[in-house]
């Protein structure tokens, strides 16, 4: 988005609008995650780049409603506090599990940076998206 200093705004119908006043800094490149928080009420939510940064990464945030996530990552038990950015690991092929579902595997060709998020669909169940972290 450019220039830095625009507003950012998500509309749709039924729902209540929300906005984000300019927040942009070069040369951070932040998620920007749309939610319905409270219902019929949009919620734009901004995850900064990691702040430490190593040639490879992997860094998770728990969007879901559980205050503590249980999954396992790299094959070991990981707990992801709710809204919180956590360092899981700074190797760079990664493997994740969600309880019930088939594990995930994660091996670029080059080192990078990675954000997991974890959301809860409409169905309740829990899932993931997964991202860069680079800067511009």
């Amino acid at each position: 988005m450019r220039p830095a200093n625009e507003t950012l705004k998500a509309e749709a119908a039924g729902y209540q609008s929300a906005e984000l006043k300019p927040f942009l800094k070069a040369p951070e490149t932040p998620v920007i995650i749309l939610q319905e928080n409270p219902p019929k009420t949009l919620k734009l939510t901004v995850v900064p780049n990691a702040k430490e940064r190593s040639p490879a990464f992997f860094d998770a945030v728990n969007l879901t409603s559980q205050e503590s996530l249980q999954i396992q990552a790299n094959g070991k038990p990981a707990s992801l506090p709710n809204n919180k950015r956590t360092r899981l690991t700074k190797d760079k092929k990664f493997s994740f599990t969600i309880a019930g579902k088939p594990e995930k595997t994660i091996d670029p060709e080059d080192p990078s940076g990675f954000l997991l998020i974890f959301y809860t669909r409409p169905d309740g169940t829990v899932d993931c998206a997964v991202t860069l972290d680079n800067l511009l």
